[in-house]
């Protein structure tokens, strides 16, 4: 069941990935949501798979969730979304 997330979640990734997240947005890319985090050192400590030093992007949740984007609770670390469109990431 889809719920509204908190104003601002995370996600790192490699640098390498990070700039086509940028043009392109998060995609779940073989898993069946995108995976965010609700802290840095979360995100942190997910990236790390990825990357000795992931980087973290900010996700204006709440904002995409006004403007139609579905999010899910995933844990009490972890929301989850089928996509996130680009205007809403930062490096």
């Amino acid at each position: 069941m889809s719920a509204e997330p908190p104003e601002i979640l995370y996600h790192a990734t490699s640098p390498k990935a990070a700039s086509m997240i940028v043009e392109s947005g998060l995609k779940p890319m073989g898993r069946q949501y995108v995976h965010l985090s609700v802290d840095i050192a979360t995100a942190k400590q997910v990236g790390s798979r990825k990357s000795a030093e992931p980087e973290i992007m900010l996700i204006r949740a709440r904002e995409a969730h006004s403007e139609g984007v579905c999010f899910y609770i995933g844990n009490e670390h972890v929301w989850l979304a089928d996509n996130i469109p680009p205007k809403f990431i930062q490096e």
